[in-house]
């Protein structure tokens, strides 16, 4: 697949945050402070965001650098973790690894916060889905089915 189809393919663009509204402020930071990097850096902004979504309970934030290739940045097992992807560790790349710590950071601090309302919440595993819910969305779920 070229650079160019995989400009087509992009899940974000066709389908926005596949994510529940209480992450959204994540979201935002999230990008404010990508955005803030590539200005401190004086670099011009060089990423596409290929997804946006949850996972396992959790934000996952995929995007590539415009002149990379590899698109895939984690790879999630079922019920153990995630092996996340850096970018190569030489010096041009310090502001791609700067990104990638960024982004991995928020991934995590997701699990405390509700992905429903935006309240603390906590990492629920005894749920059909994992998810990240404050204690009255974790009820009223538990309530509903």
């Amino acid at each position: 697949m070229s650079l160019k189809d995989s400009k087509e393919i992009n899940i974000y663009k066709k389908y926005g945050c596949q994510c529940g509204d209480g992450w959204f402020e994540l979201i935002q930071e999230l990008c404010q402070r990508i955005t803030n990097m590539y200005k401190f850096e004086g670099i011009d902004i060089d990423i596409e965001i290929l997804q946006v979504k949850e996972k396992f309970g959790k934000l996952r934030f995929y995007y590539r650098h415009f002149e990379d290739s590899n698109t895939i940045q984690a790879i999630d097992f079922l019920g153990v973790g995630s092996l996340r992807l850096s970018p190569p560790s030489d010096e041009e790349c310090e502001y791609k690894k700067k990104i990638s710590e960024l982004v991995h950071s928020y991934e995590e601090w997701s699990s405390h916060i509700c992905e429903k309302c935006g309240a603390r919440g906590e990492l629920r595993t005894d749920l059909l889905w994992k998810k990240t819910l404050c204690e009255d969305c974790y009820q009223e779920m538990i309530e509903s089915n």
